[in-house]
């Protein structure tokens, strides 16, 4: 009886020992992400055709004194939208209104980054914003304008991929000191 156990034992074990090894499936590996813009220039219209979108939906929010800025989530971030209503909220507080529109200049590519991650910024740019033809009016129609206001500032403004596959959403908007953008 034992003898019988240990040759069952040995069949088995044998049988494990001896059994081929699975082969594993080749694993695809996708191609690369294409990138969301094929070229600068492609993701330089992008953007200026982002930001232009943006300065007129603002210009329209301020126009009518700060009201329904919800009008601005189509073409902002979400933490952008934030900073934003803090403008149109000191308009609706103030009675101020934008007559007039805001334009730009110069619009000019910074860096493009044609595959980025979640979140990351797809395109940064230099533009010059002319506030030259914008006046600021209260509720009487008074301008409240500074009269020291420089028609021209220069900002970087950066830009996230949207809800599709070419669109871009303006996610930064910083001040910018140096020279040659206006």
């Amino acid at each position: 009886m034992c003898a019988l156990a240990a040759a069952l034992l040995a069949g088995l074990l044998t049988g494990c020992v001896n059994a081929p090894l699975p082969v594993p499936s080749p694993t695809e590996t996708p191609d690369a992400a294409a990138p969301l813009f094929a070229t600068d220039e492609e993701a330089l219209a992008a953007a200026e055709a982002a930001y232009a979108a943006y300065l007129a939906a603002s210009d329209e929010i301020l126009a009518s004194g700060g009201v329904k800025p919800e009008r601005l989530v189509p073409f902002v971030s979400p933490a952008f939208f934030e900073h934003e209503m803090e403008g149109f909220e000191r308009a609706r507080e103030e009675g101020l209104r934008y007559v007039g529109e805001t334009a730009f200049s110069r619009f000019e590519l910074q860096a493009h980054n044609p595959n980025p991650g979640p979140g990351s910024t797809v395109v940064s740019a230099y533009v010059c914003v002319n506030y030259a033809g914008v006046d600021v009016v209260d509720a009487g129609g008074l301008s409240r304008t500074a009269p020291n206001r420089p028609a021209d500032l220069a900002f970087v403004v950066g830009f996230i991929a949207g809800s599709t596959a070419d669109e871009l959403i303006l996610a930064t908007k910083e001040p910018w000191a140096g020279t040659g953008v206006c």
